[in-house]
């Protein structure tokens, strides 16, 4: 950070409120940078907050995140959509991979199949981790999502080669729907709660828009 990044992050930090400094320094420590951190520190100092009213306002903020996240911990809604979305994906694929390979007539035909039943697979361990709500489903999710549409159009692009035909290439409008669910996994309150992944900060507080905030 350098003098004028500095000099500006103080103004904003002397435009904040109490509350939100202290939830700054204290519940969300961790997410700010050091000179961040320093220059928090010292603005919150400067007003001379009693300790009681410190550890008041720090335990106020806990039980808001606390009551937010059981507003939104549990698959309900949009969420619901989603793992019937990873479940049914992989078990279309799977089905319809497995019966391929039967008919496969070729060893080409087998390499090319086979990648695809293994995806399946992964797909329904990331459908298996959403329904226990480990705190990697999501990350598991987005991966197999990625990892489905390219194997897709990998096979796309062989097919054409070899065949000339462009029946594979229906995948690319599903690039669209990929991207959606992808922002839903990485925005989705639901999904944050409900995987104890990190929530979003307060807007009132400075946050990565400023670069202060931690990678």
């Amino acid at each position: 950070m350098n003098a004028k990044e500095k000099d500006a992050f103080q103004e904003r930090c002397r435009a904040m409120t109490t509350e939100d400094l202290v939830s700054a320094t204290t519940v969300h420590r961790k997410d700010y940078q050091d000179d961040a951190l320093c220059i928090m520190d010292r603005e919150l100092t400067s007003r001379n907050v009693p300790a009681e009213q410190k550890a008041a306002i720090e335990k106020e903020v806990v039980q808001q995140e606390q009551a937010r996240e059981r507003r939104y911990r549990g698959i309900r809604g949009w969420l619901v959509v989603f793992i019937l979305m990873v479940a049914g994906g992989s078990l279309i694929d799977l089905l319809s991979g497995v019966a391929a390979l039967r008919e496969a007539q070729s060893f080409v035909a087998v390499l090319l199949i086979l990648p695809g039943v293994l995806v399946a697979l992964y797909g329904f361990m990331a459908f298996v981790l959403l329904l226990r709500k480990k705190s990697s489903a999501p990350s598991h999710a987005a991966r197999w999502m990625i990892v489905n549409f390219f194997y897709g159009l990998i096979v796309a692009i062989i097919v054409y080669a070899l065949t000339r035909s462009t029946a594979g290439f229906i995948i690319l409008p599903s690039a669209a729907g990929l991207l959606l669910w992808l922002y839903y996994l990485e925005n989705s309150k639901r999904v944050a709660a409900t995987y104890e992944r990190k929530t979003e900060k307060s807007a009132n507080t400075p946050d990565a828009r400023d670069g202060f905030s931690r990678a």
